[in-house]
């Protein structure tokens, strides 16, 4: 072993590669001769010595590494070898090792997890039993336990990678037997180790409750939701002196509590008791804290609404509950925090919370106006960014090119709601616009936002509505003609203005009064004499198309226009 400890040394050892390539590549090959030509039950018997005599990590994680890859593919197979294999590694796992480096306590549950998937239980029933930590939770023997479960979860039972058909005979073999066997009793160590370890240790229990999370989609959901589990979990996540990866830890068992797939009916029941445990849950401080539970929680009551529909008891029920907790899923989707906000799960709730309005109540059009925020607010851009997209170098380019790319959805919803509530859309466009309008401090993004959803505003409406200056349209089209922004000068501002004003050109020929501001805004400087060259370039390229819209409406300003352009013709 003192020969192959020295390769492995000399292998791991990066100084020593730069230093010496050769030496390093002649031990990765001693490396490479011991793992592959060693008879089985001698790679065994080798891997086993090391672990137990090395001090060194880097040893120990190359003979963990080796007896996983021999499992893996059969090297492994005599009951003997196999046995030997399976009372070593269950003995480190509940022993002094688990306070090993983490990468080392990931790699052995990595091996015990293979090991549990080839021979339980028909071969060893007692995995679960022998590494179940014994009570009180201690944080080493806890820490294991769930690393193994997690390690069992990635390779086996999660059904959120896809699986062979040997893989999914072999999880359901595994889970079928966990539920028969000790789904109970390894809930109750959960709850013991999230109660006991909170303050003593957190990082252990944390990783208990993320063990806990993965598995609550396949056990009984009963073992978790309960008066007893889930009060302690809203206490971690909400209390203010949680760290924060327990706390987040607890919001992921809570939402995995939320999600969990049921007859609707009986969802209904268990959204309403995760209610009745936090009955603050749809205040904007738990969207902030409880970003994923709150979200999940919104979009299962709302599938209960569209199953059971309007008219059934439970189903009412269900949108009440998700109109409760409607302000908690607004502060998550304002807020700013991506690490703790799935910004795409918030809109995907939204859009279909918007899709299944017909005629909206008062209180729906204020949620409205709340989305209409949420759109505004992921739609801006970040003011770091300012100055390079002005002059759109490559970074500047590159933020353009991803805005456009995560405004696609949000446009989706925007467009979704001024189809079921137009008055609303205009409404909150014209406050945008008198906002922007009266301050002088008003900021690119925000004067971009309001100008960008103005147009898209006008992707949504009918020409017909365009052009007869139909709702609010009447009023918001001299406003926009009439606008002179403080921030006109930026490239993003001037652009989309010019857009804009192009997108409702058809209202002026209902309302010819308002021809001669249509010209001002492609002939000034707010248009061809812009101080951006490209914003210059794409006033009179959409100039050209006002003159083949409006053509004899433009005849008594011919000499004006001729001024700027003597090339156009605009009779005939």
């Amino acid at each position: 072993m003192d020969d192959l400890e020295q390769a492995i040394l000399l292998a791991s050892d990066s100084a020593a590669a730069a230093a010496s390539p050769s030496v390093r590549a002649e031990a990765l090959a001693f490396c490479a001769r011991a793992r592959d030509e060693s008879p089985p039950s001698s790679l065994l018997r080798l891997c086993l010595s090391g672990l137990a005599s090395s001090p060194h990590a880097q040893v120990h994680f190359w003979c963990l590494q080796s007896l996983h890859d021999a499992l893996l593919h059969r090297r492994l197979v005599l009951p003997d070898d196999l046995a030997l294999l399976r009372s070593s590694l269950l003995s480190l796992a509940v022993s002094s090792h688990a306070a090993s480096p983490p990468f080392l306590r990931n790699k052995l549950a990595q091996l015990v997890a293979l090991l549990i998937r080839l021979d339980y239980p028909h071969v060893y029933p007692s995995y679960f039993l022998d590494l179940l930590p014994p009570a009180p939770p201690q944080p080493g023997l806890t820490d294991m336990f769930a690393r193994v479960l997690i390690s069992l979860d990635d390779d086996l039972l999660s059904q959120e990678y896809p699986r062979s058909a040997d893989e999914a005979t072999d999880s359901m073999r595994v889970k079928d037997s966990m539920r028969a066997q000790c789904v109970p009793q390894i809930a109750r160590h959960w709850h013991a180790a999230a109660s006991t370890l909170r303050t003593a240790d957190p990082a252990a229990a944390a990783v208990a409750l993320d063990a806990a999370r993965r598995c609550i989609s396949w056990i009984d959901v009963g073992l978790v939701a309960n008066d007893v589990f889930v009060p302690l979990l809203f206490d971690i996540a909400m209390s203010p002196g949680s760290a924060a990866p327990l706390a987040a830890a607890a919001v992921g068992c809570l939402a995995a509590v939320a999600a969990k797939r049921m007859d609707a009916r009986a969802k209904v029941g268990l959204l309403r008791s995760l209610l009745v445990a936090q009955q603050a849950l749809g205040s904007p401080d738990s969207g902030l804290k409880m970003a994923p539970l709150v979200t999940t929680y919104a979009a299962e009551a709302l599938e209960c609404y569209r199953r059971l529909g309007a008219s059934d008891a439970d189903g009412a029920a269900a949108l009440e509950m998700l109109e409760e907790v409607l302000p908690a899923v607004f502060a998550a989707a304002e807020s700013s925090d991506d690490e703790e906000v799935d910004a795409g799960s918030v809109l995907e709730f939204l859009s279909g919370y918007v899709s299944m309005m017909k005629a909206p109540s008062e209180k729906q059009l204020g949620h409205l106006g709340r989305i209409l925020e949420v759109v505004r607010v992921q739609m801006s851009y970040d003011p770091v960014y300012r100055e390079h997209l002005d002059v759109l170098d490559k970074i500047g380019k590159e933020e353009e090119d991803l805005k456009a790319e995560q405004r696609k959805d949000l446009i989706a919803l925007f467009r979704s709601i001024c189809r079921v509530a137009p008055a609303a859309a205009q409404l909150f466009i014209r406050g945008l616009l008198v906002t922007a309008l009266s301050s002088a401090e008003a900021s690119v993004e925000d004067v971009e936002v309001a100008l960008t959803l103005f147009y898209r505003l006008g992707e949504a409406v009918g020409e017909e509505e365009i052009r007869t200056g139909t709702g609010l349209l009447g009023e918001l089209v001299p406003m926009l003609l009439a606008a002179r922004f403080s921030c006109h000068t930026h490239r993003l501002v001037a652009l989309v203005y010019l857009e804009t004003v192009t997108r409702y050109m058809k209202f002026m020929q209902e309302h010819v009064q308002y021809v001669p501001h249509l010209l001002g805004v492609f002939l000034d400087n707010r248009g061809i004499h812009h101080q951006n060259a490209h914003v210059s370039r794409r006033a009179g390229y959409l100039f050209m198309r006002a003159v083949k819209l409006l053509k004899a409406k433009l005849v008594p300003y011919l000499d004006t226009i001729l001024q700027v352009f003597p090339f156009i013709s605009v009779g005939g």
